[in-house]
């Protein structure tokens, strides 16, 4: 799986909210509002699969988080 990361935009706002209402658990880290909110400060960025949204914390170290979809 080659994934491109791009930064978080409000222009996907719509796509992620319908992935991220399906999920059974969610959390408010995973809120697009947190991720808009905050992606310059923890350089967040995004990249899209299919059905899925994998997220990218750059800042202060790389991260993976847990995917969002289906």
């Amino acid at each position: 799986m080659n994934l491109q990361f791009e930064p978080i935009t409000i222009d996907r706002q719509k796509d992620y909210l319908e992935l991220f209402s399906r999920c059974t658990q969610k959390t408010s880290d995973y809120s697009f509002v947190n991720l808009w909110g905050w992606a310059d400060e923890y350089g967040l960025k995004w990249a899209w699969d299919e059905n899925m949204v994998w997220i990218k914390q750059t800042k202060p170290e790389t991260l993976f988080w847990a995917p969002i979809g289906l």
